[in-house]
């Protein structure tokens, strides 16, 4: 893998979709890594309830969680 920048993603609304796109992108983060050749990071996720949610689905204190999108 090339050294280059991360590639830093978020997830806007964390309901059955954006749920699992956020899951699946922490699970998954070395495979997204390889194909895209950079590190792939799950940055942020946004959703009214979001500490919560990003509890639940497993998501580590790195996530940053916010419930406002502005």
């Amino acid at each position: 893998m090339q050294n280059r920048e991360a590639l830093r993603l978020a997830v806007c609304g964390l309901g059955h979709v954006g749920g699992e796109t956020a899951r699946l992108l922490w699970k998954e983060r070395a495979r997204y890594a390889q194909a895209a050749g950079r590190r792939v990071v799950l940055a942020a996720v946004c959703d009214r309830r979001a500490v919560a949610k990003a509890r639940a689905l497993g998501l580590p204190a790195s996530v940053k969680r916010l419930s406002d999108w502005r």
